[in-house]
C-alpha cells in the first residue's frame, strides 16, 4: 500500500486577542475582533503545564484568575475562525 504524500499543512488563521487587565488579580476580560461561539481555551503557566481549560458558551469572556498563584500565564482560545495566544500576569 503507498499513500500519497500531498505536503498540504492545515494552518488555522490566527486571530488577535485583547485581554485586560494586564496584571489580573481577579477577572481577566478577553475580547477578539472575530470569534462565534462556543470558543475555547487553555491556560499555561510558564513552565508550559496547562492549569485550566474549558468552553466559553459568549465571547467576549471573562476568566475567573483569582486561584492562580502569581505569574506569567499563556492563554489560548481557538474556534471556527482561528486560533489566538496571548500572555498576561
Amino acid at each position: 500500500m503507498v499513500e500519497e504524500l500531498t505536503g498540504a499543512i492545515d494552518v488555522e488563521k490566527s486571530v488577535a486577542l485583547h485581554v485586560f487587565p494586564n496584571p489580573a488579580a481577579e477577572i481577566l476580560q478577553v475580547e477578539a475582533e472575530i470569534f462565534s461561539t462556543p470558543v475555547r481555551y487553555e491556560v499555561y503557566n510558564a513552565n508550559g503545564a496547562m492549569i485550566t481549560s474549558g468552553q466559553w458558551a459568549t465571547f467576549p469572556a471573562q476568566l475567573d484568575v483569582q486561584q492562580f498563584p502569581g505569574g506569567v500565564y499563556q492563554l489560548r482560545v481557538w474556534g471556527a475562525e482561528g486560533q489566538g495566544v496571548q500572555r498576561f500576569i
